[in-house]
Parts: structure tokens; sequence; C-alpha cells
């Protein structure tokens, strides 16, 4: 496949991201936690009406509690078996290089869909 030419390339690095971007912003109404200090509530209400009106995209939820910590524990135990298994280690690289493979040749596929948007 020809090389990109420089203004291709850079219209796709700025593209790529803009689907990310556009599923950030939250579409729910959450209240805050009735349990806060009004203070905090009243902040709350005045960050989330400056959200309601920004044109940036924008994920806000104003909240003090910790976040989870529920993948931790599995995602190290799967580390300690692959660090210690070279047989589930070997599955898991080729599984890994499967997948790697078979999304090859995606950033052309994409660049092709961009340009021919670009030249309606």
């Amino acid at each position: 496949m020809p090389r990109l030419p420089w203004w291709a390339a850079r219209l796709l690095v700025a593209a790529l991201p803009l689907p990310l971007l556009l599923s950030c912003r939250s579409r729910s109404a959450q209240r805050p936690a009735t349990a806060a200090p009004p203070w905090l509530l009243e902040r709350a209400r005045q960050e989330a009406a400056l959200a309601a009106h920004s044109s940036a995209f924008h994920d806000f939820r104003f909240t003090d509690r910790p976040l989870p910590a529920d993948g931790r524990q599995p995602l190290h135990a799967q580390w300690l078996v692959w660090h210690h298994d070279d047989a589930a280690r070997g599955k898991a690289g080729k599984a890994g290089k499967k997948m790697v493979l078979a999304g090859r040749g995606a950033a052309e596929r994409t660049t092709a869909l961009v340009l021919e948007l670009v030249a309606r």
C-alpha cells in the first residue's frame, strides 16, 4: 500500500480520537449523594450548571467517594499465573499475537474511509 501524504496522516491522527471524545459525554441526570454537606451539594449544582452550558466535551460527576478496586485482585492473579506458568504465558502470547495480526491494516482501511469522506 502506498505511503500516506503528510496531511492525510495528520487528518487521521486528528480524527481517530473523535469517537472517543464524543462517547465521554454523560447523558444521565444522576443526582449527587444526599448525605453530603449542603455546601458540597451547592457546589455540585453549580458545576453541573456550568458543565451543561460548556461547549467542551466532558463527563463531570462531583463525588468524594473512593474509586473501587474491583479489578485489581483478578488482574494480579492472572499476572502471577503468566509469570510462573510458561505454557499459560505462551498460550496468552499466541492469542494476543493472533488478535494483533487480525487487526493488521486497520489504519490503512480507516485512512481510506476518512479520505473518501473528505473527498465528498
